[in-house]
């Protein structure tokens, strides 16, 4: 998959059925080429979604959480979850391997501690990071290709 011209980066999530193609910026997303790819992999190509992730300004608080126990893709998904339940988190990541969670909080009155617990509640041991920093930078433009 990484041999198709413009793709920045792969990620396979096994437990999701999914494979997830970043392109550079600009590059051409050929739809039939993926599928003939998959398949000489000796994989079915199911739908394949082109998703733009814009250019987009987010303001708030950027939040960083260290959260322990996490052993796979689905315990990220779950965290991921929680967190995107609260009203005003934003722009969250999971990190599986550096055992921690990144979001972006609209709200500087929030009790911070909610978004621990959340991730407690779920069975995982949380705890806030020290750092808490203004987000208003830019995000990344990327171009993501999901064969479901």
């Amino acid at each position: 998959m990484k041999s198709i011209e413009g793709v920045e980066k792969v990620e396979i999530k096994v437990n999701d059925g999914l494979a997830i193609l970043t392109y550079k910026d600009g590059a051409k997303i050929d739809k039939k080429l993926i599928t003939k790819k998959v398949k000489e992999a000796g994989f079915t190509a199911g739908e394949i979604k082109t998703i733009s992730k814009k250019e987009k300004k987010v303001s708030g608080n950027k939040i960083e959480i260290s959260v322990k126990g996490m052993s796979c893709q689905s315990c990220v998904k779950r965290v991921a979850d929680a967190l995107n339940k609260i009203d005003c988190v934003n722009d969250v990541e999971v990190d599986l391997q550096g055992e921690k969670a990144t979001l972006v909080c609209t709200d500087a009155t929030f009790d911070k501690t909610k978004f621990v617990k959340a991730v407690n509640d779920l069975g995982f041991e949380a705890a806030l990071e020290k750092k808490t920093q203004k987000s208003g930078q830019n995000q990344t433009c990327e171009k993501s290709q999901k064969l479901l």
